[in-house]
């Protein structure tokens, strides 16, 4: 009798571990589904909050290079000396939040993003950029110069990039110093309006202000320590900078730094505002630079900051740039993944409650065969010796 209990007890047990073995196959499988779907509901549903609070059309009110922004900008009497700080190619990343976060601390009257502001010329990509801009509250004026990656025929124009940041040729005087900024993009794009509005504005204002300063996105390549695309007007562009004397070209798009000096013409090359950095011979780094304009001269003073990704600010790019577009480019599919992940997770909850109701009926009867067992035992022990 005790090895008929002893056989009847071993096989209950195997049954049980097979049936145990079988129930955590079927657990992790349901276990993976759920996730899935509750991820990707979740996820949804955070980017369409996100959406909803961080999509603006507007600017900070000195954001842009609109009349009102650049009226800001206003002479203090008795001060010779000032500062102006340019960052460009920061691409929307945290490196240039360091950047920025260091130009806040001084003195400076303006700031100019050099362009490719961007990674992609879209309307979730410039939507994030625009929430950032509404994040960083600065205490000065900020001009963009528009860069190639910031632009798109087909999917945001030169037009639509005016209409939010103001014109993309224009000029204002400070302190008898000229500054000037120019659309200039390499091909498809002709640059012969803007090369018109340079030409217009150094014949007529140059004589009177002391130096002048030219911002634009791609500068004319005068040499092998730079490397930039190739631009329609090139010749002219450079012919008009000699004959004017500007004292500084200043552009981007060359994921570095170089620095160098043609007849009276510093030509500054600054894309290290967080914009991966260009391989080349001598190291690059990630920088801004901050100008100190005197009477009598311009010193420069590079601010140098290591790579810095933020994950929430990767995250929010991500949504605003790529997910929040997909959905509204694809919402009969996006419909379909949603009643897909809908069925899932009920599916889940009925095979869930399902698998909870069956594990406690089998853990009830071997609780029952157990007692039943464990009372036959102290009943009658001598049947186990028999």
């Amino acid at each position: 009798m005790g090895v008929e209990i002893r056989s009847w007890t071993t096989r209950r047990t195997n049954f049980y571990v097979e049936s145990e073995k079988n129930m955590c196959g079927k657990k992790v499988g349901v276990f993976i589904l759920f996730l899935a779907a509750a991820a990707f509901c979740i996820f949804e549903i955070y980017a369409l909050l996100l959406f909803s609070t961080e999509n603006t059309e507007s600017l900070p009110d000195n954001f842009g290079n609109f009349v009102s922004v650049r009226e800001q900008i206003k002479p203090e009497s008795g001060a010779n000396d000032f500062y102006f700080a340019v960052v460009g190619d920061t691409k929307g990343c945290g490196t240039f939040e360091k950047i920025y976060d260091r130009i806040r601390k001084l003195p400076v009257k303006f700031l100019v993003l050099l362009g490719d502001c961007v990674r992609k010329p879209t309307e979730g990509y410039h939507s994030y950029f625009r929430s950032e801009c509404n994040e960083l509250r600065p205490p000065f004026p900020v001009f963009f110069v528009v860069g190639n990656h910031d632009v798109n025929e087909n999917n945001f124009s030169v037009s639509r990039f005016e209409e939010i940041y103001g014109p993309t040729n224009f000029f204002f005087k400070y302190h008898d110093q000229l500054f000037v900024f120019l659309r200039i993009l390499n091909r498809p794009y002709k640059n012969t309006e803007s090369l018109n509005f340079l030409e217009k504005v150094l014949k007529k204002e140059r004589g009177s202000c002391e130096r002048a300063f030219l911002f634009m996105h791609i500068p004319p390549k005068v040499t092998y320590d730079y490397q930039v695309k190739s631009i329609d007007g090139r010749d002219r562009l450079i012919s008009l900078i000699n004959k004017y004397k500007v004292d500084y070209v200043i552009g981007a798009d060359f994921h570095g730094y170089a620095r160098v000096t043609k007849g009276n013409t510093v030509y500054l090359v600054t894309g290290g505002g967080g914009a991966h950095l260009k391989r080349v011979k001598f190291k690059q780094f990630h920088h801004g630079i901050v100008f100190r304009v005197g009477k009598h001269s311009v010193s420069e003073h590079l601010i140098v900051v290591g790579r810095n990704e933020d994950f929430q600010d990767q995250v929010e790019r991500y949504v605003l740039g790529e997910f929040v577009p997909f959905i509204k480019s694809f919402q009969v599919l996006v419909f379909g993944m949603n009643l897909l992940s809908v069925t899932i997770l009920v599916y889940v909850l009925f095979v869930a409650r399902s698998a909870w109701r069956d594990f406690r009926l089998g853990a009830v009867r071997l609780l029952c065969r157990s007692l039943d067992l464990f009372c036959s035992l102290r009943l009658c022990p001598h049947r186990g010796h028999e």
